[in-house]
Parts: C-alpha cells; sequence; structure tokens
C-alpha cells in the first residue's frame, strides 16, 4: 500500500486550503487527480500545495483524489484512517465556527450567536457518530476495560469512576481539567456537548438581557456538572455506529462547501 499520510495531508490541506472565494456561486469545476500516477507529485506538503495553486490558477474549484486507481496499489484502504481524519477535520472546522461565534458576541449579533451556536451543536452530534464508527474512539470500551480490573460492584464502580476522571477532570485540580481530552463517542455527546449546550444558551441568554457575560458563574456550574458525570451511576448512551465509509462519505457532502470558503 502506499503511503497513507500522503492523504492524509492533502485532506488536511483541504479542509483549510480555499479556492475560490465564490465556491458557492460558480458551477463546480473538478480536477481529477489519479493516486498512483500523481504519487510523486503528492510527496510533500509544500508540493501539494503548489499544485492545489496550480489548480486554482487555472479555474478549478474542487479537486477530487482518486484513491483506488483502475491500476495500481490502493493508496487509501484503512476505515480506521478514514474516521480519523473525518474526527480531526470536523474538529478543525468546530474552532472555526466556535470563533466566528465569539465574533457575534463580541458584536452584539444575537441572530448570528444562534446561528452559529446551532452549527457547533450540529458539528458535535456528527462528530459523535462518526467516531462511534471506530471502537478505537469508544468510550464504552475505556469503562468496560476499566470495570473489568474490578471483582465486585464496589470495585468495578472505583475503577470506573477514576477511568471517567482521567479524561475529564484528570483529579481534584480543576487546573487539569480537559488535559487528557479524547474525541469518543459517548464522551462527546454525554458530557463535551452537554456543556458547550450550557455555555451557548448562557451566552446568549446574557446578550439579550444586555448583561455581560458571567464567565466565574459558568465555570463554577460547571465544574459541578463535571464531578457529578465522573459518578459511575450517570448512565451514558451510545450511538449505534454503522459504516465510517458510507458516513464519512455523508459528512464530506454536508461540510465541503462550508469548510472550503
Amino acid at each position: 500500500m502506499l503511503n497513507k499520510n500522503l492523504i492524509l495531508s492533502i485532506l488536511l490541506l483541504f479542509t483549510t486550503y480555499s479556492f475560490a472565494g465564490n465556491i458557492n456561486k460558480e458551477k463546480p469545476k473538478y480536477l481529477w487527480f489519479d493516486a498512483e500516477a500523481n504519487f510523486e507529485r503528492f510527496s510533500s506538503k509544500d508540493s501539494i500545495s503548489y499544485y492545489l495553486e496550480k489548480a486554482k490558477d487555472v479555474g478549478f474549484n474542487q479537486v477530487v483524489v482518486d484513491v483506488k486507481p483502475i491500476y495500481g496499489e490502493v493508496l487509501y484502504k484503512s476505515k480506521f484512517d478514514l474516521v480519523n481524519i473525518g474526527r480531526q477535520v470536523l474538529g478543525n472546522y468546530f474552532n472555526v465556527v466556535r470563533d466566528e461565534f465569539t465574533l457575534a458576541y463580541e458584536a452584539g449579533d444575537i441572530m448570528m450567536m444562534k446561528n452559529r451556536g446551532d452549527k457547533m451543536r450540529e458539528i458535535l452530534a456528527d462528530l459523535d457518530k462518526l467516531v462511534s464508527c471506530h471502537p478505537t474512539f469508544s468510550l464504552n470500551k475505556w469503562i468496560t476495560d476499566a470495570r473489568d480490573m474490578g471483582h465486585d460492584a464496589t470495585s468495578k464502580n472505583y475503577y470506573e469512576m477514576n477511568a471517567r476522571s482521567l479524561i475529564t477532570i484528570w483529579g481534584d485540580s480543576y487546573h487539569l481539567t480537559d488535559y487528557a481530552n479524547r474525541s469518543w463517542a459517548g464522551l462527546t455527546n454525554q458530557y463535551y456537548s452537554v456543556r458547550w449546550d450550557r455555555f451557548i444558551n448562557e451566552v446568549i441568554k446574557a446578550v439579550e438581557k444586555k448583561k455581560a457575560f458571567d464567565e466565574e458563574v459558568f465555570f463554577n456550574e460547571s465544574r459541578m456538572y463535571e464531578n457529578e458525570w465522573v459518578n459511575p451511576s450517570n448512565r451514558i448512551n451510545y450511538n449505534e455506529g454503522g459504516d465510517g465509509i458510507k458516513l464519512a462519505r455523508q459528512i464530506y457532502k454536508k461540510y465541503a462547501k462550508e469548510i472550503i470558503r
């Protein structure tokens, strides 16, 4: 199999590289790259950037990389890597939308805050569905492995509580909260999404009342929630998972034009 880092570099560059600024207004103009024939050209990040710039200069606004040529080896066939790349791309895009939410807050634009807040929730929901497609990104496995170390209900709960703490609050000191954060199925939709939802609602509420957002109050309330969440009595609901490749394609179609802008 050819170097998997190649396709990773290409995809990550596509998520940050802007072709035509009016991509949503123009008819898509595709340039097709055969994986094997262009392997040497795409052997480095600088080379990828060079050819993307060339494609842009001659009028192309969409690039397709044929990862499975008719002849030659398959460039990309790992379900793990596909889910992992999708996870990273959605995470990167979430940061972009979060920054837009911040700008809207600073401008007092409530409508845009609600728009970007809804998009943040949507990205987190899709992220959890995607990582549910591969056991590597499973909170369920993490907790199951921890409980298997115990010999009775008390010890099993003890190990589960510690397992939950390690990837969230870490310990008694709030300074290390999220130190070992993970974008895992179950953790994303049952922990991070809840915190972000509360944050978005509270910030919008503050602007609507023409008040400054009280970070200290929110922090203290969040800390209470985080400490409660690590208790094994709080049940976690997981997405069922599914075909990671199929879902990754759906996510690409859904977000491609939004990301490349």
